[in-house]
């Protein structure tokens, strides 16, 4: 799993697997979330939009896979983290999110 993070936009993009052109579309699941899923409904993406004020918890109600949801909660918690440290006038920190923290398995939506 590969995550990028746009500060400009306050988006976090996270992507599962590579996809060709055409074969993903976007399902708005509310909230601010986004999902890329292929035909068969198996995710190769997740965007979450405005990513500084967002709860975690949403997350929860979307019948995702819990690994899923913890790696995101990370995730989402390191950047909000460095974003109150730099708004106090503080040097955001580093957060290294260990390779156990991320989940490799494949997950399909109902």
């Amino acid at each position: 799993m590969r995550w990028t993070y746009d500060a400009d936009v306050d988006a976090l993009y996270l992507s599962f697997r590579a996809l060709d052109a055409g074969e993903a579309r976007t399902v708005d699941a509310g909230d601010g979330i986004l999902l890329d899923v292929d035909a068969d409904n198996a995710p190769s993406g997740l965007e979450i939009l405005d990513v500084t004020v967002f709860r975690p918890s949403h997350l929860v109600d979307r019948s995702l896979p819990r690994d899923l949801v913890e790696t995101v909660r990370a995730i989402v918690t390191a950047i909000q983290g460095n974003a109150r440290r730099a708004a106090a006038g503080r040097h955001p920190s580093t957060r290294v999110i260990e390779p156990t923290e991320l989940s490799t398995q494949d997950h399909a939506f109902a």
